[in-house]
């Protein structure tokens, strides 16, 4: 499941990073995008709530909740301080900036070493195989993916939305099967119907 969710959360961050200028620019202009450096940030909290939410589900399931709520006090006291006084000296990208120190400080480690502690879980699969490979992985694809775009964005006949849609729909669909192949195809093959599994490339 922690797979599931890092790899889906992940090909979302970079899809989203490379095709979302594009589709503002082109639904409501170029003077309603608040810059890639306020998107950048925003997604880095999509992520990290993301995956640490994963977590405390399964935590939760298993009936640990007490130090969980002493660990979301302490973050949200953090995140109101540096907030506020990120805010104050870099505006709306210190907030986004003081959310995510916050989350990095408290939840973002701690909820990891309560699932490794609780559910007896090593590293390698709390950490390792479902979280820092699949970023890796997909972040390479990912650079690769809004490099290209970029490029494209750059002529201006493809400055429209008949070739905005095509181009993101072959952009998604590269990343889809990139993660489905390299990290989800073994994990989830068994629940594909067997009429499909060829065409998905699951073996029978």
């Amino acid at each position: 499941m922690m797979l599931l969710i890092v790899v889906m959360s992940l090909a979302a961050f970079w899809l989203m990073l490379t095709l979302d200028e594009w589709f503002i620019r082109l639904w409501v202009g170029p003077d309603f995008f608040a810059g890639q450096q306020v998107l950048i940030l925003a997604l880095i909290i999509m992520v990290q709530q993301t995956i640490t939410r994963t977590g405390v589900f399964f935590l939760n399931a298993k009936g640990i909740a007490r130090p969980l709520s002493f660990a979301a006090m302490v973050e949200a006291g953090l995140n109101l301080t540096l907030s506020i006084w990120l805010g104050y000296k870099l505006g709306m990208s210190g907030i986004l900036l003081g959310t995510i120190i916050a989350a990095m400080l408290t939840s973002f480690w701690y909820v990891p070493f309560l699932l490794r502690k609780h559910l007896e879980i090593s590293w390698m699969d709390s950490l390792v195989r479902p979280i820092i490979g699949p970023t890796l992985g997909i972040s390479a694809v990912g650079i690769g993916l809004y490099l290209l775009v970029q490029k494209l964005d750059t002529i201006p006949v493809f400055n429209h939305w008949l070739w905005f849609l095509p181009i993101g729909a072959v952009v998604s669909l590269l990343m889809g099967i990139f993660v489905w192949v390299v990290y989800l195809r073994k994990t989830l093959g068994e629940y594909v119907p067997l009429r499909f599994r060829r065409y998905l490339l699951v073996q029978s």
